[in-house]
């Protein structure tokens, strides 16, 4: 008994609350609850792309140069999601990239406050050359405390884009995203109240 407790005690802290994203694996119809954002240049969105994905559709996101030497550019999908000050976030989306050159394939959280300003701070991963299949880009490596919604916090910024830092004149690259995820981790004393739960129901079973 003592080892089933342990270890129902181990596992509880990977528990996260259910997805918070909608339309997460991109199977719905265009955009839909993702926000489109694209900054300048032949950069492209498309939310049905059926030629790469892990299951049914994915978002695909390219790039192939610029007019606009050593500009900003991007292509970029997000959600906005109501979190509060102290929730920790974890989560992340498979990523499959082709010929990245001056480009970043990038997950990235930011926290909003109550006039979705940015607050400082966030935390993401990202790609920025060559080719790979499928991979899991995991915003749960960063540590707790950069998980941790700060004081002001009201919003997370749940952003997946393509971005070229100042050299879009030559960037080139195609990504494509597919079953993302978002979620809050519960917090300590919701864990502890769960674990006890979990624990009486095992003495429960074992007495009948």
């Amino acid at each position: 008994m003592f080892f089933i407790c342990a270890l129902m005690l181990i596992m509880i802290p990977a528990v996260a609350s259910a997805n918070m994203l909608v339309d997460s694996d991109f199977e719905g119809s265009g955009a839909g609850s993702w926000i489109e954002d694209l900054w300048g240049g032949p950069w492209v969105n498309d939310f049905d792309d059926t030629v790469n994905a892990r299951s049914g559709e994915s978002l695909y996101q390219t790039v192939n140069g610029s007019n606009d030497p050593n500009n900003w550019e991007k292509a970029e999908a997000k959600q906005i999601i109501s979190i509060n000050p102290g929730d920790v976030i974890g989560g992340g989306a498979w990523l499959k990239y082709d010929n990245l050159s001056q480009v970043e394939a990038k997950i990235e959280c930011k926290w909003l406050d109550a006039a979705y300003n940015e607050i400082s701070g966030g935390i993401g991963t990202s790609v920025t050359t060559g080719t790979g299949d499928w991979e899991y880009q995991d915003l749960n490596s960063w540590s707790v405390s950069d998980r941790t919604a700060p004081s002001g916090a009201s919003y997370v910024d749940f952003r997946l884009f393509l971005l070229a830092p100042g050299t879009a004149d030559t960037a080139t690259g195609e990504i494509w995203w597919d079953d993302a995820d978002f979620g809050v981790v519960p917090e300590p004393a919701s864990m502890v109240l769960l674990a006890g739960g979990l624990i009486g129901l095992v003495v429960f079973r074992m007495k009948k």
